[in-house]
């Protein structure tokens, strides 16, 4: 498919977006996608952070709702009459996420995938929001001047909305060297991107999109960056909420490594690489490690995982005692 023309005349200064007024016909530059379900107490403060962002270029707001049974819907129709120009609702007639076909969940969601028309793709989730007003200018800005990059993130705080506690990422030893930001690729050992702070060439997404295994952050994040580089801004432009309406914010530890290790495990079996290949082992040592063993007689034996377990192991019993 070919890239649309992207022939704006940008403005002289970041104004904000919801007083920007563009030529009808014209193409964003930067497409927001934000998910949501269920997201009534957030998706205010999540609307609110993306309408506050000031910019130079066209943005389009662009929010899949998954049919809530909550008064989401009825708070994105609320916006949406506010701004009519500016945000686009996609209003699913029952729940996709919850279909157990990965190829139906796809074709529902094909009709939300064809409004990206960006060249640009930032991501918030609906229970998340950003902070800063120069967010999408920051990231947008660098990735425009530096075609050797495919993504753009930031630093993050946590807020737990249950227990009401604040916390930030765990990234303070990356940056010790340069304050400013870090350059990476997808060997990095260190986890620093959250749904909320990706910016993407949509160019970049090729072969994400015909990916049929089960996917997951980590896995557009790795097909981003078989495209280029990643740079990390060392600013904290929003916040990563754990609640429990999320779904995943909340999940159990053991839960949580059982679902990556099976998107990693189709991740691996696809690519058949090194990358591919460490990442899914060292989750096959944390599921080790929280099953007790038993996820070695869940599944068939493999002699390199097991020689992998003497790698990681070490490391995951590690963290596992260092929270009690």
């Amino acid at each position: 498919m070919e890239e649309p023309e992207y022939n704006y005349a940008p403005l002289s200064e970041p104004l904000p977006i919801k007083e920007q007024i563009w030529q009808e016909g014209t193409v964003p530059l930067v497409c927001t996608s934000t998910w949501v379900y269920n997201h009534e107490p957030f998706i205010r403060e999540c609307l609110e952070g993306i309408l506050m962002q000031k910019t130079t270029f066209p943005v389009k707001i662009l929010i899949h709702e998954d049919c809530s049974t909550d008064k989401t819907a009825e708070i994105l129709r609320e916006y949406q009459t506010k701004y009519p120009n500016l945000i686009k609702v996609f209003y699913q007639p029952e729940n996709v996420y919850s279909l157990k076909d990965s190829e139906e969940r796809k074709r529902r969601r094909a009709e939300f995938y064809s409004w990206r028309t960006g060249k640009y793709i930032a991501l918030c989730e609906g229970d998340d929001y950003w902070t800063d007003p120069l967010k999408l200018q920051k990231q947008v800005d660098f990735l425009e001047s530096h075609s050797e990059y495919v993504l753009t993130c930031h630093r993050y705080q946590i807020f737990d909305h249950e227990k009401n506690i604040w916390s930030r990422d765990n990234a303070d030893k990356l940056f010790k060297e340069n304050s400013l930001g870090i350059t990476f690729d997808y060997s990095i050992k260190h986890w620093i991107t959250k749904t909320l702070t990706l910016v993407f060439r949509k160019s970049a997404l090729f072969e994400y999109e015909k990916y049929s295994g089960l996917k997951g952050d980590t896995v557009l994040v790795y097909f981003l960056m078989k495209n280029g580089l990643g740079y990390c801004f060392n600013e904290y432009l929003g916040v990563y909420r754990l609640n429990i309406g999320g779904v995943f914010g909340k999940q159990s530890i053991r839960k949580k490594n059982y679902n990556a290790y099976y998107v990693l495990k189709d991740l691996y079996n696809h690519e058949k690489n090194k990358v591919t290949r460490d990442m899914y082992f060292s989750k096959y040592a944390s599921v080790f490690v929280h099953s007790h063993g038993k996820i070695l007689f869940q599944e068939n034996f493999y002699i390199n995982k097991i020689i992998y377990l003497f790698k990681f192991i070490p490391i995951k019993i590690y963290r596992f005692l260092k929270r009690f």
